[in-house]
């Protein structure tokens, strides 16, 4: 399981570094109580799950997030293009997991 976990958070280092959609991991390793973890960049403001429970997104800015939604699984998509051994499976997808960038345009 520790191997498997330095895999995984190896594999998300590179990736970070070859797209702007995937958020950088920047350490990695396993504490004194031999609990793995992974150290990922600070990302401010609110995450969709933050968003939609204030309000129902308008039109544009669903639009535009759902773009960028799509543009992440398109990179994990084509992650293993970039590495023979890397296939992800992203397997916490949901709302929460979602940043939202405060200087996006929203039309």
């Amino acid at each position: 399981m520790k191997l498997r976990f330095a895999h995984e958070a190896r594999t998300g280092a590179q990736l970070s570094q070859k797209s702007i959609h995937i958020v950088r991991v920047l350490d990695y390793g396993v504490n004194p109580a031999e609990v793995p973890f992974y150290v990922m960049e600070y990302l401010a403001g609110e995450n969709l799950s933050d968003a939609i429970s204030v309000q129902p997104l308008s039109l544009p800015r669903f639009l535009v997030l759902t773009r960028h939604v799509c543009l992440d699984c398109s990179v994990l998509t084509k992650a293993s293009t970039w590495r023979e051994s890397c296939p992800i499976i992203h397997r916490d997808i949901k709302p929460s997991n979602v940043p939202t960038d405060p200087r996006l345009r929203f039309g």
